[in-house]
């Protein structure tokens, strides 16, 4: 076969076998007759021969054709999956590195209908019918297991692929292997819809990687299953938990008057229960003081700092309490405690002699503040407080760690990385997407405060793998950070999208849509729809030299001549830059076949598996 035409020709061959079966035939019949013997065997030897020669190469060219009907999908078990396990690689299914000859092949048989290539013209339907274009994968008629060294996903992976396609397979795959691999590393996964099966399969690897103990499931609908999760127990300063929250609050910069506003109402909160003895920073005890002002805080913060410097503040402020009682003060606010306005009032008589903290000057200020316009800029974070603490939420995400009566697990960000935690948390969007997104994003905020604390401390182990499906939904500034500072603190991040423009709508802002996409060191792409997320993966995969072969011919009058017309035949080929991977056939793979670049720049053709679990 010569030059990539011939590679979708149809089996000529198999006319020659049939001339030289037939003369061999006739050589028999004619010994059979009586006929010489010693030549006639030369020749049906030599026919022999031609057959079995003509017989292999159009086996050559049937195998490129039953290339190009695909691959079927394949079903393994977990137990299969871990004998193809190797130290310091993930197992990424089965395929082969797409080069600039795959790319040709491609060409060529755009150029032709390859459901029109036929074995033989009474093989009709050459072709086996398959969701999407098969030949993506039949350019290449041997693959192998694809192995990525560890380290790759070390640099993160994005995944774009539309519904159905695979980006669920993948988790599994990706996860599965994860959970086996020693040492031990910690595991979480965000499921936004909460897919059953998924997490029943992470439960059951789990118990056979004998870490059943490690696993713990979180789902909103499921309270009395799911553990407990405390998304601001971890920080090194009360502005991360204020950060925490402020990017849950809808904004279109981030920098609005309504955003800080409600930051700083958050922080000063945080910081006043950090400085109190009494309480600790939880989404109840900041919803509660948002809510209902920041009076009994400052009464609690501002008691505790008198007691500190030896002041007797109930004797001091005993007449002003009576004199209110009797005769009504001032009050900033209505309904609040006679107590209360006469210890503010006490504090800033006495502070003037003293070095006021910027936390006392805060707080007296909200103190000091209009009710009714504290409310209006709060009118944003509100809502997003009271989502978070409603009815079984305030137990799931504000736990209290001092009711025995409560036996369920309580987690956080710190103890899912340091204990090697396996934590599914399918979310339930579908029910209230909003409420899924929040706590997405909180979680993930939570684990980008522990990784920055690791980053700080020069701390990568243990490791910890984190898959987040629709990513664009829980995507934040922190998580913008733990995807560009997460490597140096043992994170491996792989997170799916079905666009790239859902990042773009999510952040309002297209420079931070692609701040994300390009913390990812690893692209790997299912079947994808729409321009933008085609253009974007077409030009992660780099481009090569195509070429392309053009024909003319013609014929011209020739009035002089005896021959009345003259004829021409011209075959130009030429070169050209082109995309390795062409846009407009990333929205024709197959299910669970992926196109992907490593950091290493390879592009690879790639089909994975559908993972079950054999486990009992």
């Amino acid at each position: 076969m010569n030059g990539e035409n011939d590679y979708w020709r149809p089996a000529y061959e198999i006319y020659a076998v049939a001339g030289w079966s037939a003369a061999a035939v006739l050589c028999l019949w004619t010994m059979a007759g009586g006929g010489p013997t010693g030549p006639l065997w030369y020749a049906i030897a030599f026919a022999g021969v031609r057959i079995t020669w003509r017989l292999w190469t159009a086996n050559s060219v049937w195998r490129w054709r039953a290339s190009l009907a695909g691959k079927p999908a394949r079903v393994i078990s977990t137990a299969e999956l871990a004998r193809k396990a190797r130290p310091g690689k993930v197992w990424m299914g089965w395929g082969f590195e797409w080069r600039r000859e795959h790319m040709q092949r491609l060409y060529e048989l755009e150029k032709r209908d390859p459901t029109g290539l036929q074995l033989l013209p009474w093989l009709r339907g050459g072709v086996k019918p398959k969701k999407g274009n098969p030949y993506l994968h039949g350019v290449e008629r041997r693959e192998r297991d694809l192995y990525v060294p560890i380290e790759e996903f070390a640099g993160h992976m994005f995944v774009p692929a539309t519904t159905g396609a695979i980006k669920t397979r993948l988790l599994a795959l990706l996860a599965v292997q994860a959970i086996h691999r020693r040492p031990r590393e910690a595991v979480l996964v965000v499921d936004p819809k909460g897919d059953r099966a998924l997490r029943d399969l992470i439960r059951r690897e789990c118990e056979r990687a004998g870490r059943a103990a490690d696993f713990a499931y979180f789902h909103p609908a499921s309270p009395t299953e799911s553990v407990r999760l405390d998304p601001l127990h971890n920080w090194t300063r009360t502005t991360q938990v204020a950060s925490r929250i402020g990017a849950l609050v809808p904004s279109e910069s981030g920098n609005d008057p309504f955003s800080a506003f409600g930051w700083r109402v958050c922080y000063l909160v945080a910081e006043a229960c950090a400085r109190s003895s009494r309480q600790r920073p939880t989404l109840t005890t900041i919803r509660r003081y948002v809510e209902d002002g920041v009076d009994m805080l400052l009464h609690q913060v501002v008691a505790q700092e008198l007691e500190d410097r030896g002041v007797d503040w109930r004797r001091e402020i005993r007449e002003d309490v009576a004199r209110l009682k009797k005769r009504g003060g001032r009050r900033p606010n209505g309904g609040v405690p006679d107590e209360t306005v006469a210890l503010v009032a006490y504090y800033k008589r006495a502070s003037q002699e003293w070095t006021r903290s910027a936390l006392m000057d805060g707080l007296i200020s909200m103190y000091d503040h209009n009710r009714e316009h504290s409310q209006k800029m709060l009118a944003s974070l509100i809502p997003v407080l009271a989502m978070l603490t409603a009815s079984d939420l305030e137990g799931l995400l504000s736990p209290d760690r001092a009711d025995p009566t409560d036996m369920r697990p309580i987690v956080d960000g710190a103890k899912i990385v340091e204990s090697g935690m396996v934590l599914y948390m399918g979310l339930d969007s579908l029910s209230d997407s909003v409420i899924a997104n929040a706590i997405a994003s909180i979680t993930l905020a939570d684990l980008a405060s522990h990784a920055g604390a690791r980053y700080n401390e020069g701390i990568s182990e243990p490791k910890i793998n984190i898959f987040v499906d629709e990513a664009s939904q829980a995507v934040n500034a922190p998580f913008i950070e733990l995807l560009n500072k997460g490597r140096a603190a043992g994170v491996r991040a792989c997170f799916f999208s079905q666009t790239v423009s859902d990042f773009v709508a999510a952040l309002g802002n297209e420079a931070l849509a692609h701040q994300v996409l390009a913390n990812a060191n690893t692209v790997l792409v299912g079947r994808v729809k729409g321009k933008t997320t085609t253009d974007y993966a077409s030009e992660a995969f780099g481009k090569s030299v195509l070429q392309t072969t053009r024909v003319h011919e013609g014929t011209q009058p020739q009035s002089d001549e005896l021959v009345g017309h003259s004829a021409s035949y011209g075959r130009a080929v030429s070169e050209e830059l082109s995309a390795l991977v062409p846009p407009e056939q990333l929205g024709r793979l197959p299910d669970l076949e992926y196109f992907a670049t490593f950091t290493g720049g390879e592009v690879q053709k790639g089909r994975i598996p559908v993972v079950e679990s054999d486990a009992a």
